[in-house]
């Protein structure tokens, strides 16, 4: 079964997270999605986003049964949200943001 992992970016004022636009995994596989920024939501169809991992630099956090990690390395250039085993469930639009920009939303959204 094909997975499409869909990620987007949720902006905050003027910055911009780099994120790639669309990723896709195989049942099972492993797959890596990066971003610049630290704040990561999962949202699934006609579902409002969520906020599902966000960290300091030097951290890793494992979340989902230690089957899905966020790692922010020190030079904190990207950080990554790494899925060991993709799942049916795993499917959703994966959003990196600035800022916990849901919680708190700006009106500069």
């Amino acid at each position: 079964m094909l997975l499409g992992l869909m990620s987007r970016t949720l902006f905050c004022q003027a910055e911009k997270p780099d994120q790639e636009p669309l990723m896709e995994a195989l049942n099972g596989r492993k797959i890596d999605l990066l971003c610049s920024h630290i704040y990561w939501y999962q949202q699934f169809s006609n579902q409002p986003p969520h906020l599902i991992a966000s960290g300091f630099k030097g951290t890793l956090e494992t979340l989902k049964g230690e089957r899905v990690s966020l790692i922010i390395p020190e030079e904190r250039k990207n950080n990554i949200l790494s899925f060991t085993k993709v799942t049916p469930e795993d499917q959703a639009l994966y959003l990196c943001a600035v800022g916990d920009t849901v919680s708190h939303p700006s009106d500069s959204l």
